[in-house]
């Protein structure tokens, strides 16, 4: 963060925030042009404040006030899972026919990783809800295992 008094400065911050509950990342944007006058950019921090803290609040607010529902079976959850599995391979073709390798797999399971996440700050419901994410992130862990394997640093 660049603060100055003097008049003909630029100033400008970008900066990253992981929320400490659901580790989602806010972005804070801070940028004057031309004339930068030290009040303003004081006023504009503030604000960026007052949003991070917003973001926090409702973070906090959708922790303790989602309440777990009834518990599942081991069988139930395995058969969600073995029905996306067969939903992902009609959706992307069998993954014997695919080429994923083990860098991209990763970056899709942190993609539905992220899904999931998303869906629980929203609240969200059906296929994007937080906890139908975790299926299809499971599901995706598995073609990755099946492509793989689970030794060594893979393929």
């Amino acid at each position: 963060m660049i603060i100055s008094s003097m008049p003909h400065m630029f100033a400008k911050s970008i900066w990253h925030e992981r929320c400490h509950i659901c580790g989602m990342v806010a972005e804070h944007n801070i940028h004057m042009v031309g004339k930068t006058d030290t009040a303003q950019l004081v006023e504009n921090l503030k604000a960026a404040t007052l949003r991070r803290k917003e973001w926090m609040a409702r973070a906090m607010q959708n922790s303790v006030s989602q309440k777990p529902e009834p518990i599942l079976t081991f069988q139930e959850v395995i058969t969600a899972v073995i029905k996306e599995r067969a939903y992902q391979d009609a959706k992307y073709g069998a993954i014997e026919t695919r080429q994923t390798s083990l860098s991209s797999w990763l970056l899709i399971i942190q993609a539905e990783l992220d899904e999931a996440k998303a869906g629980w700050l929203k609240g969200t419901k059906g296929r994007d809800s937080c906890l139908q994410e975790l299926v299809q992130v499971t599901a995706t862990c598995i073609a990755c295992l099946q492509t793989h394997g689970t030794e060594g640093g893979g393929k």
